[in-house]
């Protein structure tokens, strides 16, 4: 996947600035303002990053790339961030962590983000600071 060189992004894009062989770090967010603080909370704590606004592009980056961890958004425009949990977490090689995000009810989102078999979750509006720290937790 080939980066267009800008920051704009479109409905099911996925875009990265970073070059290299292999992408650290996978956000899947449709909200594009979310998906920029947690980009660059990324970058900054030295992460390779893509971003992708949906199910359909998260599932090709996990197939070509195989990254280390993902950020991904609870509510999706093609699906539900709890499906791609379980996915995630059936693959061969799953994602090292996978961290949920949702600005849905905390409590329930929570257990059903930890039972599908995400290994954190965080409420927003949250901290990039502490997204950062519990992505570096073994």
């Amino acid at each position: 996947m080939e980066s267009n060189g800008t920051d704009s992004v479109e409905q099911g894009a996925v875009w990265s600035e970073p070059t290299g062989s292999a992408t650290d770090a996978l956000v899947v967010e449709d909200d594009t303002a979310v998906a920029a603080i947690v980009r660059t909370a990324l970058e900054q704590a030295g992460y390779q990053v893509l971003v992708t606004t949906d199910l359909a592009g998260c599932r090709r980056a996990l197939k070509e790339l195989r990254p280390e961890i993902v950020v991904c958004d609870l509510d999706l425009p093609d699906g539900n961030g709890l499906d791609l949990v379980r996915e995630m977490r059936a693959l061969p090689a799953p994602p090292r962590r996978i961290v949920v995000l949702s600005g849905g009810a905390r409590d329930t989102a929570a257990v059903a983000a930890l039972e599908a078999g995400a290994h954190d979750f965080l409420a927003k509006p949250f901290s990039p600071r502490e997204l950062v720290a519990r992505l570096e937790l073994r």
